[in-house]
């Protein structure tokens, strides 16, 4: 900051003599008042080491007083004569205005304008045909106006379509094309108080509201106003949306367009995951529903199971256990089993069949049964048939479809595979060769009709239709899928069991979600399926 020296003689000299009192006074009050604190201050610290009474509280005490008097000397004497120095010899405002005589102009900012007279004002009230300096350079040197015969000149020097004036929307910065006075004398306002549409809206002569930026957006100006609200939806046969170039043709949900024009249904229930059973398309819409047997969760939509209590059952070897979902009941089926390999039910009948390869046997028993010791043989010699065979091949799992008698074999093969073949022994061919490596266990989810496989190598539960088609990867995970090793399906639900984690899990189905720790602690569990009188 720049000071200047008031050209007053007279008054200087007065000036430097009340300073130089003022000045000497305060320097010997400061002596009078802090000396004596010194002085006591030291004759207490004295005393008490003298005494031998000096305490860690007392050099506090001592080291306060002593900072105080030194900061306010260090500080607040000077500081008083700076303020007394300034005021009486740097005042800038001097009585006879000496102070402000030969000074340099003012720097404006980039947004401002300087008048003539050293005011400032804000750069967009330049030229707008109104003085706002005083010496009126504001309007001073200003361009003619060059708008065209087709534009409206705002009072801002901005040109616009003369079609946006008085329409009841300030498209000048000023909101000059809407004043009165550039109207006619109408006001705008209330000129469109009577409209029914909304104020940001055009009301078309064919009543419908549409937005005012779509008002000759892309028309001559001899057809503005006459083709907004366009015969025959602008040759849509839905929705027409006018562009500021061009228009175009929109759907609403639940269709598509297919040739610029027309909309056609979407048939959502292409998509396997549309619905949890059965999907029924409906024109821009569709509607889930539930087989025989099921009903469905309003909440959920999602198809509930009705009948009887539905079980696991699983192996581990050497027992087979029976389990309800919740785990309220949870028991040995059948134990003391030699070397227990497969596990399958038949609901029809109530029993269960299982494979012992220590004996080389496969057994059956009634559910309500067991446990027991009255085990039924099945003599696999008698009604056995070969239905498949190949040189090399390592068969894991095998399911069969109930509803179009096919079999589903999972491979262990160099070139892992799912085959797919009918109970004729023929017709055998490959459904899965890609992305596979350890297929384990199989099953057929029968609302679906979809197959659903466990990969051990790729940590991974797959699914697929049973024609080969709409492939999917449920879930891939090797913390949660460690060592899958087979699976059941039930409702929305995949359950499978792991070696390696010696457990159950769940998940949902269609999207892989809520995987859920069923049981746990199982010694090692193999083969699971589920008992249900709808599976």
């Amino acid at each position: 900051m720049e000071y200047v020296m008031c050209i007053d003689s007279g008054e200087e000299s007065r000036s430097r003599s009340d300073s130089w009192a003022i000045i000497l006074f305060i320097g010997i009050l400061s002596f009078l008042v802090f000396t004596p604190l010194i002085m006591v201050s030291s004759t207490i610290l004295v005393v008490k080491i003298r005494k031998n009474t000096w305490a860690s509280h007392s050099s506090k005490l001592y080291i306060v007083i002593m900072v105080t008097i030194i900061v306010f000397l260090i500080f607040a004497v000077p500081m008083r004569v700076l303020y007394l120095l300034y005021y009486e010899y740097w005042q800038t405002d001097c009585e006879n205005g000496s102070d402000e005589q030969g000074c340099a102009p003012k720097t404006c900012f980039q947004f401002e304008f300087r008048c003539q007279n050293g005011k400032r004002i804000s750069q967009k009230f330049v030229c707008d045909q109104d003085q706002d300096c005083l010496d009126g350079s504001d309007e001073v040197h200003c361009q003619a106006a060059t708008c065209g015969p087709t534009h409206f000149h705002c009072n801002s020097s901005a040109c616009i379509p003369s079609l946006w004036a008085c329409d009841r929307d300030d498209d000048c910065e000023d909101g000059s094309d809407e004043w009165p006075q550039n109207c006619g004398g109408r006001d705008t306002a209330s000129a469109w108080s009577s409209s029914p549409c909304p104020s940001l809206e055009f009301h078309c002569g064919s009543s419908e509201c549409i937005h005012r930026s779509w008002v000759c957006s892309d028309e001559p100006i001899k057809d503005c106003r006459t083709k907004e609200c366009l015969n025959n939806n602008g040759g849509c046969s839905h929705i027409y949306k006018d562009l500021k170039i061009g228009n175009e043709c929109l759907c609403p949900n639940g269709f598509q367009l297919v040739d610029q024009h027309r909309c056609e249904d979407t048939d959502e229930c292409q998509e396997p995951d549309t619905c949890n059973q059965l999907c029924v398309n409906l024109k821009g819409s569709y509607k889930c529903e539930c087989r025989a047997g099921f009903h469905m969760n309003p909440h959920t939509r999602v198809c509930k199971a009705v009948g009887s209590i539905a079980y696991l059952l699983f192996t581990n070897r050497h027992e087979v256990w029976k389990m309800t979902l919740d785990i309220s009941e949870y028991t040995c089926l059948i134990p003391n089993l030699k070397n227990l390999v497969a596990l399958d039910t038949e609901m029809a009948n109530n029993r269960i069949y299982w494979s012992d390869l220590s004996q080389g046997k496969i057994y059956s028993a009634l559910m309500d049964q067991a446990p027991s010791l009255s085990y039924d043989t099945i003599i696999m010699d008698v009604r056995r048939r070969t239905l498949f065979q190949e040189k090399g091949s390592r068969p894991r799992d095998i399911v069969v479809g109930p509803v179009h008698g096919f079999m589903y074999l999972t491979d262990w093969e160099t070139s892992a595979k799912i085959n797919k073949g009918g109970l004729n022994d023929v017709d055998i061919y490959l459904l899965v060769t890609e992305d596979i490596q350890w297929p384990n266990g199989i099953t057929v989810d029968i609302p679906s009709g979809c197959l659903y496989w466990v990969d051990s190598k790729l940590h991974s539960i797959s699914s697929i239709d049973v024609n080969g088609g709409n492939r999917k990867t449920i879930l891939e995970d090797e913390k949660q899928l460690a060592h899958p090793f087979s699976l059941a399906m039930y409702e929305d639900k995949v359950f499978w069991t792991d070696v390696i984690k010696e457990a159950i899990f769940s998940a949902n189905c269609l999207t892989g979600s809520d995987v859920n720790l069923v049981a746990e602690d199982l010694l090692s569990p193999e083969d699971i399926v589920l008992f249900h009188n709808i599976t």
